[in-house]
């Protein structure tokens, strides 16, 4: 294990002893509810810490085809996601997050950044490392999605960068109103460079009662995204994704072509009828690049899920949440929650002088919530590449949060 990577364990390590030990902490509530916690609302500090472990397990069977265009095609394992975090308030007002995944050769940084809340007019101001507001199904947290891999839209979504956010919640949270600038940053957490991002997104919940299972969520987005400049000096965009499999290498991809920059629009909705909803977004992509003919490109998804023993999924201020569980899986009768889903999406990255490829995904999933922190996680995946080839895919996860 490399230095950077002792220093984060200890660091965190010291950080969860010191939760272990709240009572020193005078007139402090402390406790687990998914992670260890501290906090003081007299004193206005909040201190959270834990982490995440997903154990994923994979098995593919492609046609020839397939097999020919794409060799290194294969079953496989992997910790999908291996973190750990903190973050918190400080006298109600500064708000902070670290977050570091060891998945890497290097220690990634993902989530990390310091807040201002109760801001005059703006509501928060966010500064660092964070994702920046595009996508539905992205900023659900990985913990929270319904299947084991985001769709094909991912091909569209920014992801994590450096940049400053700003935004409020409206209406006792039915609403959200954010937008930001950012730098492609990525997990190297650096950016050497003179290019900028601008995104926004709004969303409104006119329904949501969530005592009854009842939400309709709608939402848009945008975001500008100047090209990037490549060790030849040319500015050049890539757009590429897996097929809803982590492991998989790459179907659809533009390969880097010259271009300026590129805009990036999406629309999102959301509708919860108790045991039963549905969910889907569209993305679609205009470019500035008259070398290739402009080519824009699109992608959506569509998904329903039901919960057979009766929950129904959460959400809070414009992101899906995790489902209480009527029950937990204890082994004297409790069997956790139970959860159906079918999912279907599409992503197009031909068009102009440009041929990524353009791919058709169908994905059934099983998950068993054995309580609110701890799933098990059964999906299958049938990719079909046009003129290419298709691929059954069949995964399973074993998470749990602490």
């Amino acid at each position: 294990m490399k230095v950077h990577r002792v220093i984060a364990a200890a660091w965190l390590a010291v950080a969860f002893l010191a939760a272990a030990s709240a009572e020193a902490f005078a007139g402090a509530e402390y406790g687990w509810k998914g992670s260890s916690y501290v906090k003081d609302e007299e004193k206005g500090y909040e201190i959270k810490f834990g982490g995440r472990i997903f154990m994923d397990w994979t098995g593919v069977n492609a046609d020839d085809e397939l097999k020919s265009a794409y060799p290194n095609i294969t079953d496989g394992t992997e910790f999908r996601n291996l973190r750990l975090f903190s973050e918190g308030k400080i006298y109600k007002i500064v708000e902070y997050k670290v977050q570091l995944d060891f998945l890497y050769e290097t220690t990634a940084l993902k989530d990390v950044w310091i807040g201002l809340l109760k801001v005059p007019v703006v509501g928060g101001i966010r500064v660092g490392q964070q994702k920046e507001v595009f996508g539905l199904e992205e900023l659900t947290s990985s913990k929270r999605i319904t299947f084991m891999e985001r769709a094909l839209t991912q091909a569209f979504v920014p992801g994590r960068n450096i940049g400053v956010l700003v935004g409020r919640e409206l209406d006792n949270k039915k609403a959200t109103v954010k937008a930001g600038v950012f730098r492609n940053s990525g997990d190297t957490v650096k950016y050497e460079g003179n290019k900028y991002n601008f995104t926004g997104r709004v969303t409104v919940a006119p329904v949501h009662d969530d005592d009854e299972g009842r939400l309709v969520h709608l939402g848009a987005a945008a975001t500008y995204r100047a090209a990037e400049e490549n060790s030849a000096g040319t500015k050049v965009l890539r757009y590429r994704v897996r097929p809803d499999n982590h492991l998989s290498p790459y179907f659809v991809d533009t390969g880097s072509f010259e271009a300026e920059s590129a805009v990036h629009v999406g629309g999102e909705v959301a509708a919860v009828f108790g045991p039963a909803s549905l969910q889907g977004e569209y993305m679609a992509v205009a470019t500035d690049a008259p070398e290739v003919g402009d080519p824009g490109f699109s992608a959506f998804y569509v998904y329903g899920s039901y919960f057979i023993t009766g929950e129904h999924r959460g959400y809070k201020a414009g992101e899906m949440d995790t489902p209480q569980p009527k029950s937990t899986f204890d082994g004297e009768g409790g069997w956790g929650a139970w959860e159906l889903a079918a999912r279907f999406d599409m992503v197009d990255l031909s068009d102009a002088d440009i041929e990524g490829g353009e791919e058709q995904n169908i994905t059934a999933g099983l998950n068993w919530y054995l309580n609110r922190y701890t799933r098990l996680m059964l999906n299958y995946v049938y990719a079909d590449v046009e003129d290419v080839g298709a691929a059954h895919q069949l995964l399973a996860r074993f998470q749990v949060e602490f």
